[in-house]
């Protein structure tokens, strides 16, 4: 059907107006939602990406500026771990640390009653290797003892004191002074499998008598 473009004409200039208002408005409507709508919509998602970039990029600058310190902390990481590493003794220094702790003792001028390695116990990547002793000496030698096996180069600590008196002669006191010296050793890649399949054994035996025993109560 063709618009009657006569009865169009007749209208009044306000209809007329407002017909034409009417066509424009639709073929904006028309232009804004197949055209700039779509347009809009990629705008809003790029500003989004864009956005992401730039915090990323902030971050990024952020990092690189701080790079330097992050360096240097890991260098003095590395240089710490490497001073504690160098205090674990290998297994092969063991018996040389054994043997300068009883050095320390008879140069303090003490008395050794026991020196019995206990068992070790294993670590992550070191192991803790303690020694049950027993001296007999006077205070101040006592204590020159102890000041002296902490500052070996090694790391030795002394736990578990117990002291007691024994005699006093003459105005000179003698003590018995019980403790536990302990080292710690470093652990080479192989030993440490080792040592947590050695513990890991030892707690199924420990397992293992406790069902034996309730098979005999039976």
């Amino acid at each position: 059907m063709k618009p009657d473009l006569s009865s169009l004409l007749k209208l009044s200039l306000p209809k007329k107006i407002a017909i034409l208002l009417g066509l424009q408005l639709a073929i904006g409507a028309a232009y804004y939602y197949a055209l700039l709508q779509p347009k809009h919509i990629q705008i809003q998602g790029k500003s989004a990406e864009l956005e992401k970039l730039l915090i990323r990029k902030e971050e990024q600058e952020a990092i690189a500026s701080d790079l330097p310190r992050f360096r240097d902390e890991t260098a003095r990481l590395q240089a710490d771990l490497e001073r504690v590493l160098n205090q674990l003794p290998n297994r092969a220094e063991i018996p040389n640390l054994m043997r300068a702790i009883t050095e320390v003792g008879e140069e303090s001028g003490l008395e050794f009653v026991r020196f019995r390695p206990a068992s070790e116990a294993p670590k992550e990547f070191y192991a803790a290797v303690p020694v049950e002793l027993e001296v007999i000496g006077g205070y101040h030698q006592i204590a020159t003892f102890f000041d002296r096996v902490g500052k070996l180069p090694r790391i030795v600590t002394i736990s578990d004191i117990d002291i007691s008196e024994l005699h006093n002669k003459g105005g000179e006191l003698t003590l018995s002074a019980k403790c536990v010296a302990t080292t710690y050793k470093f652990l080479e890649e192989s030993e440490r499998p080792k040592a947590a399949d050695a513990s890991a054994t030892d707690k199924g035996k420990g397992k293992g008598k406790g069902k034996k025993k309730a098979g005999k109560k039976a």
